[in-house]
């Protein structure tokens, strides 16, 4: 019988597993959260700059990556312009350390960071949508990557390779967000058609129905403007077919292009759903007018009427 080290990670809704590690391998806790509706990385990245000149960061167009390593400990923070930020924290596997604990030890370097971020947020969510994800990084390793259990194995956790992970599961915490809002609008919905069913009436206010509308739309321009979830693999992504191959294999881990068709099944469906309300304010509307019409009509004919039956004498006109 033999000993081996270990640490265990969770699979989304799955239960704990156990795997083995070499001293030739590193593992990193990613911690994603999605914090806000957007952060100028670019204010953020200069007011970084100049407090602290050393400080190595890589701005892109849609994300910053800074590098926080201490004492050859690889660590990383992004920050994605669509309100994610992606920690990549080492494991100290030498102390026994357990993936799942490494929180406790990060804690007040995970919520200093996101507290200095808030700053540079607009429309800061009451709670950060969060996931967790290991990277392995693995020297040995035959391919560049290879997936295991709620973790991928690379040869080397490279700076192109932190910007390809971060984003995928920057974009996966994003739209868990996004799910929860559109899945609430439906419950809103299917609870005013419930009433529309017994009451023959529905008790949704007309502002709250533009609410919904404004709030379904919004979250159809942030996936496809600001998300990126159709558009291809950065430059790395496409001069490199290593780093594309992680590109492609996490966003099949995380079912990428599955969610975004199911989020957009939901969005349809609150389109439709805010459509028949609409039209049905709009018939009310029309009842109400065809009423009112009806009572001007109503008065001009019974005004006539005791004109005509001499009810009503005007004061003649005397001339001089």
């Amino acid at each position: 019988m033999f000993l081996v080290r270990h640490a265990f990670v969770r699979r989304r809704g799955m239960m704990w597993r156990r795997f083995s590690t070499t001293k030739s391998t590193t593992d990193f806790s990613v911690r994603a959260f999605y914090v806000a509706d957007r952060i100028d990385i670019y204010a953020l990245a200069r007011k970084k700059q100049e407090t602290d000149p050393t400080l190595p960061q890589q701005l892109q167009r849609k994300h910053v990556i800074f590098n926080v390593s201490e004492n050859d400990v690889k660590k990383y923070v992004a920050l994605h312009e669509f309100g994610a930020a992606v920690f990549f924290l080492d494991v100290d596997k030498e102390n026994g350390e357990i993936a799942s604990n490494i929180a406790s030890r990060h804690s007040d370097f995970i919520t200093r960071s996101l507290e200095e971020t808030y700053e540079f947020c607009d429309k800061t969510l009451p709670t950060p949508i969060a996931d967790e994800f290991t990277v392995c990084q693995d020297e040995t390793l035959e391919s560049w990557c290879k997936l295991g259990d709620n973790r991928i194995f690379v040869q080397d956790l490279d700076i192109h390779n932190v910007r390809i992970i971060s984003e995928v599961i920057a974009q996966s915490v994003a739209l868990q967000y996004y799910e929860s809002q559109t899945v609430n609008m439906l419950k809103q919905f299917r609870s005013s058609n419930s009433t529309m069913i017994k009451a023959g009436s529905s008790k949704l206010k007309k502002h709250k129905l533009f609410t919904m509308i404004a709030e379904n739309n919004k979250i159809l321009i942030d996936i496809m403007a600001n998300l990126g979830l159709l558009d291809r693999a950065g430059p790395m992504g496409w001069r490199y077919e290593k780093y594309y191959s992680v590109w492609e294999t996490l966003r099949d881990d995380f079912e990428i292009a599955r969610r975004f068709k199911s989020l957009d099944d939901k969005i349809s469906m609150v389109q439709d759903n805010a459509k028949f309300f609409l039209e049905v304010f709009h018939s009310r509307k029309s009842e109400r007018l065809e009423l009112i019409i009806i009572a001007l009509i109503t008065g001009e004919l019974t005004l006539g009427l005791y004109q005509h039956w001499g009810g009503f004498h005007p004061i003649p006109f005397v001339g001089s």
